[in-house]
């Protein structure tokens, strides 16, 4: 698998609050690790249907808060 195919089969996401929001609509993330290279904390989710509408959900309450 190619890293454009992982990038399209998998969602990642480096925001706990992002993680949390998502968990908290239901959703399970498949593995939770540390990018090696960033040491940064990160979720991988299955990319489908529900999880991008909670992502639009999330991303319209969010839009302009930093």
């Amino acid at each position: 698998m190619t890293n454009l195919n992982v990038k399209e089969r998998f969602y990642f996401s480096y925001s706990k609050k992002e993680s949390d929001f998502i968990k908290d609509k239901g959703l399970f993330y498949i593995t939770k690790a540390i990018h090696p290279q960033s040491n940064v904390c990160f979720t991988m989710w299955d990319r489908n249907e529900q999880l991008l509408s909670v992502l639009n959900e999330y991303n319209k309450l969010h839009k302009n808060v930093n």
